[in-house]
């Protein structure tokens, strides 16, 4: 029995992953796997991922409490059966933080947000009484990742300010080899694959399962929810976000964006970057001493590169929304059905 913690990062298709488990856990657990849900522990309604025990034994937002977490990762631990694999999924796990006394969660940088981390690393580690412990993370080159973490921050946090900012801010969550040691130096398994081997020929889904030795269930594989915002949207949403306006009207406009993004709403057949190619460039290739390390968690020939080194597509960047255009993402996002 090998207890896998699935910890993203983000953007690395872990929610399609987690809607498929989710959707057939019964099946999957006749093929050898338990994901297990907080309703077989009777500690609150079921969830796709688990998100809530991973940001509740940190005492983070979104988290459930940290008794209740605790108690979460205990039933897993002497409920497994054996041979099975069991597998959790979380990808706040990725950059989660126990908060040192006066910081604040948000403005962790450099070794104040690696030391945070660590400390919730141990403790996440303390609550399996096991060492039959293995964490899979995947990798997307740090070009295509920063990009839609950038979006992501943007779509679902108050966060304001441009690219070129947001990466010097979170440079430390694309140093994956620092991420990689800091995990192998708390559990007894790290394992890391990158994306874009797990998507090969369209089949992450089986691509995923096979890491774990699971061969899915045939079923028709759970939809992806979890879409990116289109970057006419994004910069719309950046500029609500530093708006000044009533938390009422940020609450409506944000629903807004919300159910226009899932409908699919607004998409730009062009593709955009968030600033000049060449910068693009040289911003990935600050990374490629360190990734060429990454090797040794890999789990195929190491005398492959972990990513492709073709450089990312030349694309323009991003013009901004001048008037006309926001007020066109204005009127889409207020007036869905108007043409």
């Amino acid at each position: 029995m090998t207890i896998v913690l699935h910890i993203g990062s983000h953007k690395t298709g872990t929610t399609a992953v987690q809607d498929f488990a989710a959707s057939n856990r019964s099946a999957l657990r006749e093929a050898g796997l338990w994901y297990p849900d907080y309703t077989e522990a009777g500690l609150g309604e079921s969830r796709v991922a688990h998100h809530h025990a991973a940001n509740g034994i940190a005492r983070a937002p979104l988290g459930m409490a940290p008794e209740k977490a605790a108690a979460f990762f205990d039933f897993v631990t002497r409920n497994k059966r054996p041979g099975e694999t069991v597998l959790i999924s979380a990808e706040p796990i990725y950059r989660q933080v126990i908060v040192p006394e006066g910081g604040h969660r948000n403005r962790l940088r450099g070794e104040a947000f690696w030391d945070a981390h660590r400390a919730y690393l141990e403790l996440l580690r303390r609550q399996f009484a096991t060492d039959d412990l293995k964490v899979l993370v995947v990798f997307r080159r740090q070009d295509s990742f920063a990009a839609s973490m950038y979006q992501e921050q943007v779509k679902t946090t108050r966060y304001r300010h441009d690219f070129r900012r947001f990466i010097k801010e979170k440079k430390f969550h694309f140093n994956y080899l620092r991420h990689a040691r800091e995990l192998s130096e708390v559990f007894p398994q790290v394992v890391a694959e990158p994306y874009n081997r797990l998507t090969a020929g369209g089949n992450l889904i089986a691509n995923f399962f096979a890491l774990l030795g699971v061969e899915p269930p045939p079923v028709d594989p759970a939809k992806r929810r979890n879409e990116s915002l289109p970057h006419e949207l994004v910069e719309f949403k950046r500029l609500m976000n530093g708006a000044e306006i009533s938390e009422f009207r940020r609450r409506n406009l944000e629903r807004a964006i919300q159910y226009m993004a899932q409908r699919g709403g607004h998409k730009s057949a062009k593709k955009y970057l968030w600033m000049p190619h060449d910068e693009m460039v040289a911003f990935q290739a600050s990374f490629e001493k360190k990734n060429r390390q990454i090797h040794e968690y890999a789990t195929y020939d190491r005398g492959a590169d972990f990513f492709p080194t073709d450089p990312l597509p030349p694309a323009d960047v991003f013009p901004g929304l001048a008037p006309g255009s926001l007020l066109g993402v204005a009127a889409r996002v207020l007036l869905p059905g108007a043409k």
